[in-house]
């Protein structure tokens, strides 16, 4: 692990060995609309990419240190767990898969909810010099609530 970004979820990692491939080149997440279809590609090989589309952007916060002020929510649900890759009609990385949620919005049912590649950027080089963002971290109280007959 060579840092870690508490606000998005990002991690980064070095490989023990070199890669023999090349790097998917990086999109943007704000150029994604409602509708528009996408690939998610997760660990597997083939069997574990499959089509989806943009249900919503909108703001996300869970109940632990995430909050996103946009996060991109996609159907139907991809089972494979966090990480997967969200790539463009252009074949560019765009997001990167973080949960499946019950209710993506709009009526749609369940997806996934994806950070937007365009927070790594900007954080990037603090990550690979430092292994965190600069500054103090963000306070964060989170509560869940259960009704109980």
């Amino acid at each position: 692990m060579v840092g870690y970004d508490h606000e998005t979820g990002f991690g980064l990692l070095r490989a023990i060995v070199p890669l023999k491939t090349a790097p998917i080149g990086l999109g943007k997440s704000a150029d994604l609309r409602e509708g528009e279809p996408v690939l998610v590609a997760s660990f597997g090989g083939a069997n574990s990419v499959g089509p989806s589309q943009i249900a919503a952007k909108r703001e996300f916060a869970g109940s632990w240190e995430y909050l996103l002020e946009v996060a991109i929510f996609t159907v139907p649900p991809h089972p494979a767990w966090s990480g997967a890759a969200l790539i463009n009609r252009e074949g560019k990385l765009v997001c990167i898969r973080s949960l499946v949620v019950g209710d993506v919005g709009g009526g749609k049912g369940s997806g996934n909810m994806f950070v937007p590649i365009d927070l790594l950027p900007p954080i990037l080089g603090d990550l690979i010099a430092s292994g965190r963002k600069p500054g103090r971290g963000r306070p964060w109280i989170g509560l869940t609530l259960n009704e109980v007959d």
